[in-house]
């Protein structure tokens, strides 16, 4: 046990902070709403969870594969949450095959996806056709995959519960066919879907945005059980002296974090410290899925790419790619330099797949999406780095200021 001058110590050494839970200061740590304990899972059970944003989606949906691995082995985690995914980077939705439990936040464990398709954007609303066309392709792998045939499948859910998003909810069931749905209902009634999502509710739901000439699913029936489960972030806020908040761009930042986190080895520091994959330019397309970048500036144009973070994808064919592509994803890494005489892109690669030849066969298309790479990667160079940076203004990052230890009154004022 940790002595108040050793958790100082190493407070100190590991620039953080530790939390004791105990009865005089209640920290919004893990908890198990006694109400999952009554779901049922079997190795045909095809779940999906949904609710409005911020109720635990996320949270039942790690309980429920960490309470059942050990009877069956291994679980499909699908996850269509492109804001704060369990598995994978921002911006994407994977399917990942689990074998162990996922302790803490997903991003912190070391699970590769089985299959990730980049989408681009953090909000669905950009382009809910390309959304939802991902969404039918990675089930078309689910589904044409004999390994994941007798084994559970978990479905985790994006957190728009209202207008467009309850249109796609529905077309999503409709894809996917799950044989449980389990919605989660938060004590504030906005946060929630205006209906229960029963399987008379979305057979007779009638959709406006989309039409069967688009999606022929529209037109089939859906058979499962719904279960609606109270939320637990009901019971952190009658309870609670005080909390830890962070705002959804918080947590993606540190998710991305950890995803670049894994381009330096135990004894490298900073990634200057790190040998580059040179790859010949000629073999990369680039894709810009940013809308704040003009359509002039979309051009081949390899010095957007220039320090900037970037999804490693894959084209199965030589067409012509845009925004509207869907492509594999094999996860994020820094482009460090362009050589534009000897035609070369010099990329930074997560350590576990630097190694991995096929990954640099697989890898010609570069996208930059809508999450910029964190300022503490280009503020926070390495010691040997002196002065200021070219091209680059010195800011104070208040980026997490909104990430503060609120009392009582506080939360309650957020409402």
């Amino acid at each position: 046990m940790l002595t108040s001058k050793n958790s100082l110590n190493s407070e100190l050494l590991l620039a953080t902070k530790f939390f004791t839970a105990n009865e005089n200061q209640k920290l919004n740590t893990f908890q198990i709403n006694e109400q999952w304990r009554n779901l049922e899972i079997t190795n045909q059970t095809r779940l999906v969870v949904v609710g409005g944003k911020n109720v635990g989606k996320s949270g039942l949906s790690q309980y429920l594969i960490n309470d059942n691995i050990r009877k069956f082995k291994k679980i499909l985690l699908i996850d269509f949450d492109i804001g704060q995914p369990i598995c994978g980077p921002a911006q994407t939705i994977s399917v990942t095959l689990i074998s162990e439990p996922i302790i803490g936040a997903g991003y912190l464990n070391d699970y590769q996806p089985d299959k990730c398709l980049i989408y681009g954007d953090k909000s669905i609303m950009i382009s809910p056709f390309k959304y939802v066309r991902c969404i039918r392709q990675l089930i078309e792998f689910c589904r044409s995959n004999d390994n994941y045939e007798n084994i559970p499948w978990i479905v985790n859910t994006m957190g728009y519960q209202k207008g467009l998003g309850l249109e796609i909810i529905c077309l999503v069931l409709k894809i996917l066919q799950p044989t449980d749905v389990v919605q989660i209902q938060h004590n504030i009634q906005s946060f929630n879907f205006a209906s229960v999502i029963t399987e008379s509710f979305v057979n007779e739901f009638s959709f406006t945005f989309f039409n069967s000439d688009d999606l022929d699913e529209i037109s089939k029936e859906v058979f499962f059980t719904t279960h609606v489960l109270d939320s637990i972030v009901n019971n952190r806020m009658n309870n609670l002296n005080s909390k830890w908040i962070s705002n959804a761009s918080e947590k993606r930042k540190l998710s991305m974090l950890a995803q670049l986190s894994k381009i330096l080895n135990v004894n490298q520091i900073c990634f200057n410290d790190v040998t580059p994959f040179v790859s010949p330019s000629e073999r990369i397309q680039i894709v810009i899925y940013n809308e704040d970048i003009s359509q002039h500036d979309r051009l081949p144009n390899f010095d957007l790419l220039n320090g900037n973070l970037v999804y490693l994808c894959q084209s199965f064919d030589d067409s012509k790619l845009d925004s509207n592509s869907i492509l594999d994803c094999h996860g994020v890494g820094i482009v460090r330099a362009i050589d534009k005489i000897n035609k070369r892109i010099y990329i930074l690669l997560p350590q576990s797949n630097e190694n991995d030849d096929n990954l640099k066969t697989k890898v010609n298309v570069l996208a930059i999406g809508n999450i910029p790479l964190p300022s503490e990667i280009i503020f926070n160079q390495g010691f040997e780095i002196k002065g200021k940076l070219p091209y680059v203004t010195s800011i104070n990052d208040r980026s997490f200021s909104n990430m503060k230890y609120l009392n009582k009154r506080d939360i309650k004022d957020c409402f």
